[in-house]
């Protein structure tokens, strides 16, 4: 049983990047169309990837302090 479920995940997960492949496709052909280069359009679709893998890792890093700031006190509060 967890081995079927370990195969669904790896499938999900390569569902998950081929969807992210073709978006990334999609929105730089859409970019060449309005900046006139397919330079300035991937490096935008590169920055707009990168900034929101950047967004996402500043807001994990936030909830995992608070949850351990909060562990600890619960810890370390007298009885």
């Amino acid at each position: 049983m967890p081995d079927r479920n370990v195969k669904l995940l790896f499938a999900l997960f390569a569902l998950s990047g081929f969807t992210g492949l073709i978006y990334e496709s999609v929105w730089s052909h859409y970019l060449k169309l309005f900046l006139g280069a397919a330079a300035f359009a991937q490096s935008f679709v590169l920055a707009a990837f990168m900034g929101g893998m950047a967004r996402s890792i500043r807001y994990c890093r936030r909830s995992v302090r608070r949850r351990r700031s909060r562990s600890t006190s619960i810890r370390c509060a007298p009885c």
